[in-house]
């Protein structure tokens, strides 16, 4: 059975946006192994939300001023958060994503389908009605 870690990148910062990604993750028909959010604590403030998700794993990185003002926390944060999952199949998402609840076993599917895939994608809902593929 494929093992699916899932690395949630803080984009928005905002609670209730990680919220509802959280929310959708907590629905899905093949739960990952661990669900890994990396973000700076000076910066976001999620201590409710790791009490209200005590299985998602809120993994404190603590990015300097430089990191920020170039525009490489996103990758230090992505980075952090990849060397902490421990699936075999690392799966990265944005916290304004909303996945649908089969999205993580058709991801799955797709790597036992496809043994030597390296990596898998899918269509992005965007705005109700439009896709981008």
């Amino acid at each position: 059975m494929t093992r699916l870690s899932v690395i949630v990148g803080v984009a928005s910062g905002a609670a209730d946006v990680l919220r509802r990604h959280l929310r959708a993750l907590a629905e899905q028909t093949l739960q990952p192994v661990d669900v890994v959010v990396p973000h700076d604590p000076s910066r976001h403030a999620f201590a409710s939300l790791a009490e209200a998700h005590p299985a998602v794993r809120f993994l404190a990185v603590h990015l300097d001023d430089g990191e920020v003002a170039d525009g490489r926390s996103h990758d230090v944060l992505r980075t952090a958060g990849l060397r902490a999952a421990t699936g075999d199949i690392l799966v990265l998402v944005e916290d304004q994503s909303v996945p649908a609840p089969g999205w993580l076993a058709a991801l799955a599917a797709a790597f036992e389908r496809y043994p030597d895939a390296g990596a898998v994608g899918g269509v992005i809902d965007c705005e109700p009605g439009s896709k981008v593929a």
